[in-house]
């Protein structure tokens, strides 16, 4: 069995240096990606950026963008889906922690 497939639910993992963000919502857009009716992440998907500070001597607000970049080698209507661990920002090691409970790739 493979990894579970990233869906629109939960938090990302946080990020850290050089901005330190809080876990934060995946929210949509949902694109028209779907496994078992469940509307998954696929790559190149672009997610509400994420909110934090800088890790700075003088801590200033920054902002994360996150945007999915799948490694999975499982595609559907031609993109490859997300599962878990893939990054959302790979200079801030954000990442995709939870997926389906149903849906794996």
């Amino acid at each position: 069995m493979g990894k579970a497939v990233a869906i629109y639910k939960g938090v990302d993992s946080g990020g850290v240096c050089p901005c330190v963000t809080p876990p934060t919502k995946l929210e949509p857009p949902i694109g028209d990606v779907f496994a078992n009716k469940i509307a998954v992440m696929a790559n190149t998907d672009v997610l509400t950026s994420a909110n934090g500070t800088t890790c700075t001597t003088t801590p200033a607000p920054c902002v994360s963008p996150r945007v999915v970049k799948s490694v999975s080698k499982v595609y559907i209507n031609k993109l490859p889906v997300a599962t878990i661990g893939d990054s959302l920002n790979e200079p801030t090691k954000i990442t995709i922690p939870t997926g389906a409970t149903s849906v794996f790739a």
